[in-house]
């Protein structure tokens, strides 16, 4: 196992930085991705995206396939890989875009390390209330790396833990619905 600092691992930039609110636009080609779209584990449904007016000339803001963001501010700072990305899609500036430029990580196991952080991140953050993390301090964060196949059994474990949530809740949800059914019946019979 190595140990790597964030900036050794992968490319870090902010999203971009729209001037003042941003107006959805429905003629544009360009979606925006803000914080409140992006979900930990899960990342983003494109088709609930907002279109907006992009002036940016830079195309490295536009997000790509296995792209790993992460929100920069917050009571809880997260990131997700991303999928399956349409064409014009541009996260805003509380979003960070990372793209790895090393093969000894894989996407998947760098975001989970990075929602395994949260100790690190409440320690390095800015502001009373809301944290905010700056760049510097993402590129100086430390990763254990192990061996690749170690890193995707990780990230499978991972997977594994969130549907059995799922399953859980699910059953969870049918059982409280069961027992407000036989409620609501045992009640029926009283009159």
């Amino acid at each position: 196992m190595i140990l790597s600092k964030l900036s050794d691992l992968c490319d870090i930039r902010s999203g971009y930085s729209f001037r003042g609110k941003i107006e959805e636009s429905k003629d544009s080609e360009y979606k925006v991705v803000l914080a409140k779209d992006l979900a930990p584990f899960t990342g983003i449904d494109f088709g609930s995206l907002i279109h907006a007016d992009y002036s940016g000339r830079n195309d490295e803001v536009l997000l790509r396939d296995e792209d790993i963001l992460c929100i920069g501010n917050g009571p809880r700072l997260y990131s997700a890989v991303i999928r399956d990305v349409p064409e014009n899609v541009v996260p805003s500036s509380h979003i960070w875009i990372m793209r790895l430029k090393s093969n000894v990580i894989s996407n998947d196991y760098l975001s989970w390390s990075l929602n395994h952080s949260q100790k690190y991140f409440q320690s390095m953050s800015q502001g009373a209330t809301v944290g905010h993390i700056n760049r510097k301090m993402l590129e100086s964060m430390e990763i254990n790396v192990p061996d690749l196949q170690t890193q995707k059994n990780i990230v499978e474990l991972e997977n594994l833990l969130i549907k059995e949530k799922e399953v859980f809740s699910a059953l969870i949800e049918r059982r409280e619905k069961l027992i407000n059914q036989i409620q609501k019946e045992l009640g029926n019979s009283r009159r």
